[in-house]
């Protein structure tokens, strides 16, 4: 009988996982974190064309340099950051990229902090590689700066993801700059997470890369270009340790897709679809918020960021009580449990589906759990 390393105890399918695959046909799906936009036209003519020339072939390891150039262009633009290609490691879609960095920092017995809410993916790469993990609930106004600082002392890493999966929440300028210089202070490494950054609303996501060089970020065009089947993804880090990243990134995957590194580029290169997305997903946010107000039940922030919306419910039931509702009214939600204990008696809700899915979605969900 063959058996499963011990540490695959820690790796097991994740509750969001398990909840997205319930969805029968036909149910409206508030759940899966995807756009349904179709990919931008000079993206999928950039990858006809790299299959069409044969651009099938091995790429260097940490990506071809145009590509590298594009994303740390794209990032300084973005960010007010200063990095260029040298900084940069095409990855096989961001969860790579997180696998990847977490891989080349994180030790036996090291402490890493996750800023939870937090997207499910985080605690168990760390508990495989054998690392303590230490969540830290976020408060209602972002992060809780005296709580992390007790946690992250003595920590490598602490890991956060803005614009936030799952409640949409971007991260301000004001602690964007404190987290940065806390990771000064202290020495630990900030994995940042900040795959959803083209998408937000009101005001922009802030990146903690902008105040230290202890930062990594991670970016990919899975959200910015409706482009999630292509895995294609990117790290940006310190020359410090951006070799180690590349060396980590070479041994799981060799490189990145020639033909989706051909798509990124034009992604990158032509970014006229990020601004029709957030108008687009802004509309659908504004209709799930309308709903969710004729509700008069629950506890929500109007999502920044991201297309996700994190209602807290928990004086009806726990998340998955309601989640399991839900489904039984014909409508696939996430729930909040799938994202730490700070999502307990929580719903995820995606508002990727058309505006009228939407609300027809929000008045089948209030029917089951109200």
């Amino acid at each position: 009988m063959m058996l499963p390393a011990s540490r695959m105890g820690q790796v097991r399918k994740s509750l969001l996982r398990t909840y997205a695959e319930k969805a029968p046909n036909g149910a409206i799906n508030l759940g899966l974190g995807q756009l349904e936009f179709p990919l931008p036209e000079s993206v999928r003519q950039a990858g006809i064309r790299a299959l069409q020339d044969g651009h099938t072939r091995y790429s260097p390891n940490a990506g071809f340099a145009e590509l590298r150039q594009l994303v740390a262009e794209n990032c300084n633009a973005e960010r007010g950051t200063d990095f260029t290609a040298g900084n940069v490691i095409i990855n096989c879609g961001a969860e790579e990229a997180l696998f990847a960095a977490l891989f080349a920092l994180v030790d036996q017995g090291d402490k890493a902090v996750i800023l939870e809410p937090a997207y499910p993916a985080y605690a168990p790469i760390l508990q495989a590689l054998g690392a303590q993990v230490n969540m830290v609930r976020m408060a209602e106004a972002g992060i809780d700066f005296t709580r992390l600082e007790s946690a992250a002392r003595d920590a490598k890493a602490v890991i956060l993801n803005f614009p936030n999966n799952p409640t949409g929440a971007i991260l301000p300028k004001k602690q964007a700059a404190e987290l940065a210089a806390l990771a000064e202070r202290h020495g630990f490494a900030v994995i940042s997470d900040e795959v959803y950054s083209a998408l937000y609303y009101e005001e922009r996501n802030f990146s903690p890369a902008i105040g230290t060089d202890q930062a990594i970020i991670i970016d990919g065009i899975s959200k910015r270009a409706s482009a999630a089947g292509l895995r294609l993804g990117w790290t940006i880090a310190p020359l410090s340790i951006a070799r180690q990243l590349e060396a980590a990134h070479q041994y799981l995957t060799t490189c990145a897709s020639s033909v989706s590194q051909a798509a990124a580029m034009a992604a990158l290169a032509d970014k006229r679809h990020e601004q029709a997305f957030r108008h687009a997903l802004q509309q659908r946010r504004d209709a799930m918020w309308d709903e969710f107000r004729h509700w008069q039940v629950g506890r929500a922030a109007k999502p920044g960021g991201a297309f996700y919306f994190f209602p807290d419910l928990s004086e009806l039931g726990s998340g998955t009580e309601l989640a399991d509702q839900a489904l039984a009214n014909g409508v696939s939600v996430i729930p909040g449990e799938a994202f730490g204990n700070a999502g307990n008696g929580h719903l995820r809700l995606s508002f990727t589906a058309a505006p009228e899915e939407i609300r027809e979605g929000m008045r089948r969900i209030a029917e089951a759990i109200l």
